[in-house]
């Protein structure tokens, strides 16, 4: 999106909780239709969009002569309301923002990305990107918004995975507060990260800090069934005690650690694990469920599995799913494969398989035009060559040495990565690849499409089942 400035522009365009629309300080009325015509220009963020795709995500299976009218009523009417003031500018077969008559928040987004303001970029996405489209605007236009906001997510979660890390690595805890707090955002659920975040908190010497974000995290759980931890438990005693820091402040060090204390109990379950990964399957996919109650630690068990000689040679791809991204079709599939050396295999894939996944996975895109639209995904209706992309994909990284796939929490995986799941499960005969998933299991029974998979997962040749209690 080309930038703008506010001293230039008369009209400001707000995506994040909105669609709204400003002219100075003055909020301007919008009709559900004229919103979701905003959403999708301004929120488009590659330049121009094709008339004839808004028409198709505005007004599904309407013939695309009649939504083509409507589309150029509906700019009308837009231009009518802003008072013959172009908001949205045609450009060849395509739709694009005005400028410099408007200006978007989305550009505050990247441009918070860009200057590593993190907490601007995290407080525009708490807000809900296009929350005020409702789904009687029609499940295409949602899933459209849905998508693009799970791109955004993503970008947030790599810069700031990347700028903690730098942080970490140069023991600039003051400066890994910003990065660890964006990553908190995206998912508060997750305890590893409330983990990062107490570690992070108390080295930069904000102990209180630590200590309130433990408190809310518990507070989420009142009534529910949560025990911490035990990396959970060890870091909240080494916050509450001042002896266990030293050093000064914004470049403290734990005196030994903080202490990893040793995984008690589970010596049988570790060795188990490790003697299934330290040897690459046959032909067919080997896959290991670990299931548990909440909080039992199945995360640390997986931890501990992966650490060390049993995988070396090996390459890990990871993902956790989360309650709040359930509605992002493919989430776990992208995160876990967003490593630029996927990207550099993707694009030696031959087609159709390197357009459907650019589709899927935008981030590894290379190139300069509009990015391959994405498969169309239906309730219970998913398209072959999606499954047959992954597939390639991964028969051409496992053609560079073994993989291990680990899936944390499916419980919260959406039904298309489940049935991506299921498809290599069953079809899987290229040798090389294995697949450790952990699921609660008070939550096994509640999703039809989770326990389809955990049926077949289980009747699979090569399958082991390591039960937590």
């Amino acid at each position: 999106m080309t930038k703008t400035t506010s001293a230039t522009a008369t009209f400001r365009v707000q995506l994040f909780g909105g669609p709204r629309l400003f002219a100075g300080s003055e909020e301007r009325p919008l009709s559900p239709s004229h919103a979701a015509l905003l959403a999708l220009v301004f929120g488009n963020g590659v330049g121009s969009l094709d008339r004839s795709q808004a028409s198709s995500i505005l007004w599904p299976g309407v013939d695309p002569k009649t939504a083509g009218r409507r589309l150029s009523q509906l700019l009308y009417s837009l231009r009518t309301r802003a008072g013959s003031r172009e908001l949205i500018q045609k450009e060849g077969g395509g739709i694009r923002p005005a400028v410099p008559t408007a200006t978007c928040d989305l550009e505050d987004f990247w441009n918070s990305l860009e200057g590593r303001r993190l907490k601007v970029a995290s407080a525009l996405l708490a807000k809900g990107f296009c929350l005020r489209i409702s789904d009687s605007q029609g499940r295409t236009l949602i899933d459209w918004i849905e998508g693009r906001e799970g791109e955004l997510r993503r970008e947030l979660r790599r810069k700031a995975e990347k700028d903690w890390l730098k942080c970490v690595q140069e023991e600039d805890w003051e400066g890994a507060c910003e990065p660890i707090d964006a990553l908190f955002v995206l998912s508060p659920e997750k305890e590893n990260l409330l983990q990062r975040l107490m570690e992070t908190k108390a080295k930069a010497g904000r102990r209180l800090e630590a200590q309130e974000a433990f408190d809310d995290f518990s507070a989420k759980h009142v009534g529910g069934i949560w025990k911490p931890q035990e990396d959970t438990e060890a870091l909240l005693a080494n916050v509450r005690s001042s002896r266990a820091w030293v050093g000064e402040p914004g470049r403290l060090k734990v005196r030994e650690g903080p202490p990893e204390p040793p995984l008690l109990g589970r010596n049988k379950e570790r060795t188990l694990l490790r003697k299934e990964l330290r040897t690459p399957p046959g032909k067919e996919l080997r896959g290991i469920l670990i299931s548990g109650e909440a909080g039992i630690g199945k995360t640390r068990l997986i931890k501990e599995a992966l650490h060390g000689p049993p995988v070396d040679g090996q390459r890990v791809f990871s993902a956790e799913s989360a309650e709040l991204e359930q509605l992002i079709p493919l989430n776990p599939w992208i995160d876990a494969l967003r490593g630029q050396d996927v990207g550099e295999v993707l694009r030696e894939l031959d087609e159709p398989w390197r357009t459907v996944l650019f589709g899927v996975m935008p981030g590894h895109y290379p190139g300069e035009g509009p990015i391959p639209e994405a498969p169309q995904i239906q309730p219970g209706s998913v398209p072959r060559r999606l499954f047959e992309a992954f597939y390639q994909l991964l028969l051409s990284l496992v053609r560079d040495g073994p993989v291990i796939l680990v899936l944390e929490d499916i419980h919260w995986a959406d039904d298309t990565t489940l049935s991506v799941l299921d498809f290599l499960v069953r079809r899987w005969d290229q040798g090389g690849l294995q697949l450790l998933v952990s699921v609660r299991s008070e939550e096994m029974r509640k999703n039809k499409a989770l326990g389809q998979f955990l049926e077949n997962l289980r009747i699979h040749k090569d399958f082991q089942d390591v039960p937590l209690s």
